[in-house]
């Protein structure tokens, strides 16, 4: 009889942790991340003068582009679908880890990033990795 009773504990026990797993799954915390950070802007947000490139259905206009450490570089979705520029090397991003959105650009939204480190940095379109294009910054 015991032994009945703790296996029905032990049962009862399981089914509390499985539905709390389950909870946890569907019910995220709403913990700020880093991808909560990311913001997308319209393109009436963006300055004049800042240097903008633009992802169309065959890649990015234009391919390279030459700024000065500090500054910023705009990247325009007109590609008629999502589009995500980020660092090579493909997929993981890991030459200027910073410079990754972490997600999709959505179409007719902009994504930014202020280039922090000299060097060439080669990218590409994380949806589309043969779109490819170069930022070199002094």
């Amino acid at each position: 009889m015991a032994l009945v009773k703790e296996s029905r504990k032990s049962a009862l026990i399981l089914i509390i942790l499985l539905f709390f797993g389950l909870y946890l799954f569907y019910f995220p915390s709403k913990t700020p991340s880093v991808k909560d950070e990311i913001l997308f802007i319209a393109k009436d947000m963006i300055a004049q003068g800042d240097i903008v490139v633009k992802i169309t259905p065959d890649g990015f206009i234009p391919l390279e582009v030459n700024i000065k450490q500090g500054e910023k570089v705009v990247w325009w979705n007109e590609s008629g679908a999502y589009a995500w520029p980020a660092s090579d090397l493909h997929p993981t991003h890991t030459l200027y880890s910073a410079f990754d959105p972490l997600e999709p650009i959505p179409e007719g939204q902009a994504w930014a990033f202020v280039f922090n480190r000299a060097g060439e940095w080669k990218y590409h379109n994380h949806l589309k990795p043969n779109a490819r294009g170069l930022v070199r910054v002094e």
